[in-house]
C-alpha cells in the first residue's frame, strides 16, 4: 500500500469561509496523494465534527502569542508535512511555515510577506469577486497540482442526533421552517419589516424556528418586539448549541437567511436554503452564495456602484434591498425542487 504524503490545509476564518473551503480536500487526485490535516479557527470544530467525511484537524487562535507560535512550530517539525496550503490565515502563520521549512508552501500572493514566505504563490484578485469563493479555493489547488480538475465536491453535514433534538423541541421532521435574521454585519440585510411579514406568512403553514446568537440581537430584537406573542413561532435564538443548530437546519423544510454562516451550514445539510443577498460587488452571491443540492438566492437586480460597501443615500438606487419581496420567497419555498 502506497504511503501518502502529509499535507496541511489552513483556513483560519469564519463559518461561511470555512464551509466554502473544506470541499477542496475531497478532490480525488488530492485524496490519492495526500493525507490532509486542517488548521481552523477555535470554535468551529463543530463544522468538521458534523461532516459526513471525517477530517483530521486542529484549532488555533488567530491572535499571536509566543506560546502558541512555539507549540505550532514544534508540531510542524514533528509531523514532517510535505505541503502546506494557506487559504486564509494571519501573517504570522505564513512566517511559521517558512521557519519550519515546509518543502512546498502554497498560498495567494497578495501582501508583501506572501512573496517571501510562499514558494508556490499565485495571484488571485478575489476583491474583484468575479468568481465564487469556493471556485477561488479550487483554482488554488488546481494551480498547485498543475492540472485542471473537473470535480467540484460539496461539503455534506449531518448530525446523528438530529431526530432527538427536534423531538425535544416539539418539532416534526420537514414540517417546520427556520429563519435566521441576523448576520455579522459584513453585508447588507433586508429590513426587520421584511422578516416580520415573512414570519407571519410562514407560520400560517408550519411552525417557524428563529435562530441566532448574541451578535444577532440588533436584528432579532425589533422582530421579537413585534411578534413575541405571535403563534407558531419558536424563538430559539441564543438557545441552541452548534450541534443542535445543525440538527434543526438539516430537518427543516426550508431555511431562509441573509449572507451569513448559517445559510452555508443549511445548504451543506441538503436542506432547501434561500439566501437574501446584497448587490454590492464584494457581498454578492456571485462570490458568497450558498453551495448545496437545493439553494436559491435573491438579490436586487441593479448595477450596484458599491464595490466594498453600500453607498446608502449617496446611491440613486437606495434602498434596492426592498426589491426582494416576501411573496417571491414564498413562491420559491413552495417549489419541490430548485
Amino acid at each position: 500500500m502506497e504511503v501518502k504524503e502529509k499535507a496541511l490545509f489552513i483556513r483560519v476564518d469564519r463559518i461561511g469561509d470555512l464551509v466554502l473551503t473544506l470541499p477542496v480536500d475531497d478532490i480525488a487526485v488530492l485524496r490519492q496523494r495526500y493525507a490532509v490535516t486542517w488548521w481552523i479557527s477555535k470554535g468551529l470544530e463543530f463544522v468538521l465534527k458534523n461532516g459526513t467525511q471525517k477530517r483530521h484537524f486542529a484549532t488555533i487562535d488567530k491572535d499571536f502569542t509566543w506560546s502558541q507560535f512555539l507549540a505550532l512550530y514544534y508540531y510542524l517539525k514533528r509531523e514532517n508535512f510535505a505541503l502546506v496550503v494557506i487559504f486564509h490565515a494571519p501573517w504570522w502563520i505564513s512566517l511559521l511555515i517558512f521557519l519550519a521549512r515546509i518543502p512546498i508552501r502554497v498560498g495567494r500572493h497578495s501582501q508583501w510577506h506572501s512573496y517571501l514566505f510562499f514558494n508556490r504563490g499565485y495571484r488571485q484578485s478575489r476583491s474583484r469577486s468575479k468568481l465564487h469563493e469556493s471556485e477561488y479555493n479550487f483554482k488554488l489547488i488546481e494551480k498547485f497540482l498543475g492540472e485542471q480538475v473537473r470535480e467540484r465536491p460539496l461539503l455534506e453535514l449531518r448530525n446523528e442526533s438530529a431526530d432527538k433534538v427536534i423531538s425535544k423541541l416539539g418539532l416534526e421532521k420537514k414540517l417546520y421552517f427556520v429563519v435566521h435574521p441576523g448576520m455579522a454585519g459584513s453585508a447588507r440585510n433586508v429590513s426587520a419589516n421584511f422578516y416580520v411579514d415573512l414570519l407571519k406568512q410562514l407560520s400560517q403553514q408550519h411552525p417557524v424556528v428563529i435562530t441566532g446568537t448574541k451578535s444577532d440581537h440588533e436584528y432579532i430584537a425589533p422582530i421579537f418586539s413585534t411578534l413575541k406573542d405571535h403563534p407558531n413561532l419558536l424563538w430559539q435564538n441564543e438557545k441552541l448549541s452548534n450541534d443542535e443548530l445543525i440538527s434543526v437546519l438539516q430537518n427543516s423544510k426550508a431555511v431562509i437567511a441573509p449572507s451569513t454562516g448559517v445559510i452555508h451550514l443549511a445548504a451543506s445539510t441538503g436542506t432547501k436554503s434561500i439566501g437574501l443577498y446584497s448587490p454590492v460587488t464584494t457581498q454578492h452571491a456571485t462570490r458568497w452564495g450558498p453551495r448545496g443540492k437545493f439553494t436559491y438566492v435573491f438579490a436586487p437586480k441593479v448595477e450596484c456602484p458599491g464595490t466594498k460597501d453600500c453607498l446608502y443615500q449617496a446611491c440613486d438606487k437606495f434602498d434596492c434591498m426592498e426589491q426582494i419581496k416576501v411573496s417571491d420567497v414564498m413562491a420559491i419555498i413552495q417549489l419541490k425542487t430548485i
